[in-house]
């Protein structure tokens, strides 16, 4: 494991001695100065990314919260040294939570412009496993005439070499603050897309987006204004506070998520601390939905059940997992023979009870469809 002293600007319970409150959050965090850190006790790191205090801000506001029941393990390490040099910015970012991730600790990131996702996602480069990557993001961020990272970094993650994307989502964007063609490209690419609307209106396509997500990036502008001013680019309308919570309790609870971050608050906009507290209870939620995953995937003998519809005039077999634990669902995707194919073997993908449900009715499902295409 790397040297965090090398990287961090280490903070500890000295720093909130204004939260007094004997059941507050910072009672249950360790913090990397002050102690020797013993990985195998540890589940969930914070990595501050504090540009313009962004992520104290965050902190002085998410420690002030209430513990709940759960055992939290959770270290603070701190704040990321950081310069003027964005690429070797990057550079610190993956190595931390390449760092974390083989340690088996998820990095929760804060702070900075949501182009520093880039480092997050170098972080799977070693790891020798093909992701999905989901952004939760009002805006398609691939303008290239754009003079600003923030607007093109996901054509950066598109174009990265060696390529370990195995697809990207897109949640709660807005189709009036995106191109045509930008849109049109997704759709070709087959990623998964849900817009504000169509979150609203299909509810239940919300949770088995998120679920099949290792990585996942919150640009704040997704939030509307009047709930999280904090951003230059927010807009009137866009997810409420209480639905970006919800994505975030959905994100905690998904086994395979391995990293996570939030980007684009500006601690200089932030009137009274609002946009701080909607970031901080969105912590707060992705912590705990962590905290009651119900570690059943892989899915395991006995701890599901398995639904065979026959398909069509050929009767082909559409295949359905539903887990005892959580009433969770998952489709089948069959392996492809050719060569050419990302995976060589049959593989799960979450779903909802109406993908089911579209099955009996002798349709198929189109998350099954875009999965299948994508091998």
């Amino acid at each position: 494991m790397l040297n965090f002293k090398l990287f961090f600007d280490l903070i500890g319970k000295e720093d909130f001695a204004q939260i007094t409150d004997v059941n507050a959050l910072v009672q249950a965090v360790q913090f990397a100065g002050e102690s020797t850190i013993r990985w195998k006790n540890i589940d969930i790191a914070l990595v501050g990314l504090n540009f313009g205090g962004s992520a104290d801000s965050i902190r002085k506001i998410f420690f002030s919260l209430q513990k709940s029941s759960v055992n939290y393990r959770i270290l603070d390490l701190g704040n990321l040294r950081l310069n003027d040099d964005i690429e070797e910015n990057y550079l610190k970012i993956s190595e931390v939570c390449k760092g974390l991730m083989q340690e088996n600790v998820l990095p929760i990131l804060i702070g900075a412009a949501n182009d520093y996702a880039l480092g997050q996602y170098f972080a799977y480069q070693d790891l020798e496993k093909m992701i999905y990557v989901l952004n939760i993001d009002s805006k398609l961020d691939i303008r290239e005439e754009s003079s600003y990272a923030a607007d093109k970094y996901v054509s950066k993650i598109l174009l990265h070499q060696p390529n370990y994307l195995f697809s990207l989502g897109l949640l709660g964007y807005q189709t009036y603050l995106n191109s045509n063609e930008a849109l049109e490209m997704c759709k070709k690419l087959n990623f998964d897309m849900l817009s504000v609307g169509e979150m609203r209106q299909n509810k239940a396509d919300i949770e088995p987006m998120i679920r099949v997500a290792d990585m996942i990036s919150i640009d704040i502008s997704a939030i509307r204004r009047s709930d999280a001013p904090a951003q230059p680019h927010a807009f009137h309308f866009g997810l409420t506070g209480e639905e970006i919570t919800q994505i975030a309790w959905y994100a905690g609870l998904n086994d395979k998520l391995s990293s996570f971050g939030i980007y684009g608050y500006r601690a200089d906009l932030d009137t009274n601390n609002q946009t701080a507290e909607v970031i901080s209870v969105m912590l707060w939620y992705f912590i705990e939905g962590f905290y009651y995953r119900k570690g059943e995937f892989p899915l395991r003998e006995n701890f599901y059940v398995k639904y065979i519809i026959p398909f069509g005039k050929e009767k082909t077999e559409l295949t359905f997992y539903k887990s005892i634990l959580s009433e969770r669902w998952w489709v089948e995707i069959p392996a492809r023979e050719d060569k050419k194919s990302t995976i060589q073997r049959k593989i799960l993908v979450p779903c909802s009870y109406a993908d089911y449900e579209e099955a009996l009715a002798g349709n198929l499902p189109d998350r099954w469809l875009k999965a299948l295409i994508r091998q």
